[in-house]
């Protein structure tokens, strides 16, 4: 099973240094099957199709970057679930929810995850979450990460919903 994930550090960089982009709309549609890592992937149904007012290609990296950390968090054979729900009334904003069966993002380094340059892997370069974040914020959202309902760790991405 693999799970492609485009870009190099040297854009990655670019994408930390540069200011905010014209943002325009990217379409979530209730067809999606997980197909990127089917032997993992569940898809939740729980709205309609959502429109996010959004830079679509940066949108794709960070939900595609956290959705690879979930499959290499969760192993071969465990379960990766990707899910949208839209807030039109009080918040006007989309929240994308990413989860694992993995063993979860311990307390002790929550608030450092975000932050360039940290990672916990031996080979990791510590700018995949950090890009995360910084997408996030350009999309006036955030990032966050606690355990989920059944452990595992629970992402959830913030971005506004098109007007």
């Amino acid at each position: 099973m693999a799970l492609s994930f485009q870009g190099t550090l040297a854009s990655g960089f670019r994408t930390l240094a540069r200011p905010g982009r014209c943002l325009g709309s990217a379409r979530v549609q209730n067809g999606a099957d997980g197909s990127a890592c089917p032997d993992q992937a569940k898809r939740e149904r729980r709205s309609p199709d959502i429109v996010a007012r959004a830079d679509r290609s940066q949108l794709r990296r960070a939900l595609l970057n956290l959705a690879k950390n979930a499959v290499v968090a969760a192993g071969a054979s465990g379960q990766v679930v990707l899910a949208a729900r839209a807030d039109r009334v009080a918040r006007q904003r989309i929240e994308w929810e990413i989860r694992d069966s993995g063993p979860g993002v311990p307390d002790e380094i929550r608030d450092k995850i975000f932050t360039p340059f940290f990672t916990t892997r031996e080979r990791g370069t510590g700018l995949g979450l950090a890009f995360v974040a910084e997408i996030a914020r350009d999309h006036g959202g955030g990032v966050s990460v606690d355990r989920g309902p059944e452990g595992g760790a629970r992402f959830r991405f913030i971005t506004p919903l098109e007007k």
